[in-house]
């Protein structure tokens, strides 16, 4: 057997004659001690030195590919590898690919650390806001008996001029309420000025949700109030369904929605009706919310397509409730930085809990469904939706009179303060968070 070895040796090395020396050199070296290897290992962070889990890389060339994935310190490693020119590619979800130029590896160990960068948009923000807030209303009256109702939260105080306004505190649902009544009707005094006003402070801070799967029969069942059409009494239109799931409109939208997307989960429908909302509408600001203004039913924003921003809430209130979602809108004022302020109105549906939505934004429309479910801190709310028809004109003033025409007017007054720069990070793997740094 050994001299049958040599005999084969010989003749392997006598036909290869005219081929170059190194590749005699290199296939005795195979047939002798196996193929030229190398070991190739080494880190994955992200851009603050933080290690990445999970984070696949491949090792290829045109004929062959290897993978490795990196442990709970980012190590990665390969192992054996043929000598060869190869190049290398990371991914990972919510980062961006990274590409490593090929060059040749011979024999030995090598070792290469990578930094992979997130796949995200970030925009900036404050973390927190302090504010002070005063509403409610104020002006003159003559031979009048006037009627107001305000928004009352909980830890707010009052100011109520003159003495003679009786005023009663009442609740809707878990929101406290305040009517005032001022009656001159008798004429006892000439005119009489007056000022009902709310006074209210705290701090607000960004939420942010993310996805998570819910079904829509399962939030249904959990929250069955906030279901169904509701409606209004309107002094020149009589009963007006302000919530009206079952529109034969609004059902078509939502059942070719549902029916495109093929879907059953809560989040995912209620964002494909927030992107037809968007693409199909248009915010048209009045002046805002509880100035006795016109307010659109549902059925009339679909023939107009422009919306203030309760007019849009009702509107997509009833696009989700048609999808079998419990929706409610939450009343508030707009703290900004800016000396435009008003009333405002968003909403809120609930898959598992309850994830907001500005229904009434103006900015491009990618950014808008990138901050689907995320509220500003800018938004104070004093208003809640129970669920019932109640909840549909809450604050406002009607008075009777004789004679000159009372003047009524809406007063806000607003202090804030936004401090602690941060992002809200938008991610390609569907994630958001507060970040103080752009990773």
């Amino acid at each position: 057997m050994r001299k049958f070895v040599i005999l084969l040796l010989a003749f392997f090395m006598f036909g290869c004659i005219d081929n170059n020396l190194s590749n005699i050199s290199s296939s005795v070296n195979e047939l002798i001690s196996g193929p030229s290897t190398f070991y190739l290992n080494g880190i994955v962070t992200n851009i603050n030195n933080k290690s990445l889990e999970n984070v696949k890389i491949v090792l290829f060339n045109s004929t062959v590919r290897y993978e490795s994935r990196t442990d709970k310190n980012g190590m990665y490693s390969f192992s054996k590898i043929p000598s060869g020119t190869y190049s290398l590619a990371l991914y990972k979800d919510g980062y961006k690919n990274y590409s490593y130029p090929p060059i040749y590896y011979y024999v030995g160990n090598y070792s290469l650390d990578f930094m992979l960068v997130k796949d995200c948009l970030y925009y900036p923000i404050d973390k927190y806001r302090n504010y002070v807030l005063r509403y409610g209303y104020n002006g003159t009256i003559y031979r009048t008996k006037i009627n107001c109702t305000l928004e009352y939260p909980e830890n707010s105080s009052l100011y109520i001029f003159p003495d003679i306004t009786d005023s009663q505190a009442f609740y809707i649902g878990d929101n406290r309420m305040l009517r005032f009544e001022l009656n001159n009707i008798d004429n006892r005094y000439s005119y009489i000025e007056f000022r009902f006003i709310v006074n209210t402070s705290g701090k607000e801070e960004i939420v942010i949700k993310n996805p998570k799967e819910y079904s829509i029969s399962k939030a249904a069942a959990e929250q069955s109030v906030y279901l169904g059409e509701r409606s209004w009494y309107d002094s020149k239109r009589g009963s007006v369904k302000f919530i009206d799931p079952n529109n034969p409109e609004i059902k078509e939208i939502v059942e070719e929605v549902m029916k495109r997307t093929n879907s059953s989960d809560s989040w995912t429908i209620a964002k494909e009706l927030f992107i037809w909302l968007k693409n199909n509408t248009e915010y048209f600001n009045i002046g805002g919310i509880g100035l006795g203004e016109y307010v659109q039913s549902p059925a009339e924003l679909l023939k107009s397509r422009k919306g203030d921003c309760d007019e849009l809430s009702y509107l997509y209130i009833s696009l989700l409730r048609a999808a079998n979602i419990p929706s409610r809108f939450v009343i508030g004022y707009l703290a900004t930085n800016s000396s435009t302020f008003s009333k405002h109105m968003w909403v809120e549906f609930y898959a598992g809990e309850w994830i907001p939505v500005e229904v009434a934004g103006t900015g491009d429309l990618a950014d808008e469904i990138n901050m689907f479910g995320v509220l500003t801190n800018s938004h104070v709310p004093i208003f809640i939706d129970d669920g019932t028809s109640r909840s549909m004109m809450t604050g406002g003033c009607n008075y009777e009179y004789f004679g000159k025409l009372p003047s009524v007017s809406q007063y806000i007054y607003y202090d804030s303060v936004s401090y602690s720069p941060a992002y809200i990070a938008v991610c390609s793997d569907g994630e958001r968070y507060l970040t103080e740094l752009k990773e």
